[in-house]
């Protein structure tokens, strides 16, 4: 079944519970855990160790519904059509030949390709539910995006309001990609947006101000939505939510655990964790 799949950093579930954003919380919304294994270490300024949710890791476990130590542990996924070149490529001493004569100048990167093997359309370093897709369109993968969220170095001059403001451009030209390849042919459309993320960071004791940005993405998510086919599923998922930041006036950090709804009744497990959200979008993409 064709799959919006919206991805919102830091996508709160209370304050979307508390203030009734409509196409955010779509026809069900849930609150997500984030399992303790799930969970990355880090130390505070006084060397004291604490686990927090890290972006890059969260959405590798969304994608792959593996925990970061079976990911690791899986094997490298099959990046051709053709079942004969994956089962050569799984064994080491074909691959160390190959890449041999590349180097060596004997035969040329791409050579597969050009003999007319086909690729699978995404080959990601581990299997994820975008590899089920045969015409997938993606704006802005969560997987391969900087984690860092300021786009200039910081300085007396940089205010937050300015920080905001350049990730707001680089919201609005996300929108734009979105729809101008919307109404195209595709099977699942994937779009990321880091938007509320740095505003919650930089803003979440001043609900207000987290507030006027929420309606953006509710705004993105109605128009998204008002386009799409009755029969098409909206998935809008986060990777953690925020809190007030622990010992601080301002500002806010990630708290443990995430935030998933549909636009339509899709059942799913109690309670829902977030390894669950993997196995959800691929029998949402299974279906006919």
């Amino acid at each position: 079944m064709r799959t919006f799949l919206l991805c919102v950093d830091a996508l709160e579930y209370d304050f979307v519970a508390e203030r009734d954003f409509p196409h955010l919380k779509q026809k069900q919304f849930f609150k997500v855990e984030i399992p303790r294994e799930c969970m990355s270490i880090f130390k505070d300024e006084n060397g004291k160790e604490f686990v927090s949710p890290y972006t890059p890791v969260i959405w590798k476990v969304i994608f792959t519904g593996k925990t970061p130590r079976k990911m690791s542990e899986a094997k490298p996924p099959e990046r051709w059509r053709n079942p004969l070149l994956n089962w050569l490529r799984s064994i080491w001493f074909v691959r160390s030949i190959y890449a041999g004569l590349i180097e060596l100048g004997i035969v040329r990167a791409g050579l597969l390709s050009r003999l007319g093997f086909k690729r699978k359309p995404l080959a990601e370093p581990y299997e994820t539910f975008l590899q089920m897709a045969e015409k997938p369109v993606i704006v802005h993968n969560p997987l391969t995006s900087d984690v860092k969220w300021v786009a200039k170095p910081l300085n007396r001059k940089f205010k937050p309001k300015e920080i905001v403001e350049d990730r707001l451009k680089v919201f609005m030209k996300e929108i734009q990609e979105t729809f101008s390849k919307l109404d195209g042919d595709w099977d699942l459309f994937v779009v990321y947006t880091k938007l509320l993320d740095v505003v919650g960071h930089l803003y979440w004791h001043a609900p207000l101000v987290i507030e006027k940005y929420y309606r953006m993405v509710d705004e993105f998510a109605r128009q998204v939505q008002n386009r799409l086919h009755k029969n098409m599923i909206m998935v809008i998922v986060s990777d953690h939510v925020m809190r007030p930041l622990h010992g601080a006036l301002v500002g806010g950090e990630h708290s443990h655990h995430a935030f998933v709804s549909f636009n339509q009744k899709i059942k799913v497990p109690k309670p829902l964790k977030i390894t669950d959200i993997y196995k959800i979008i691929i029998s949402i993409l299974r279906r006919e």
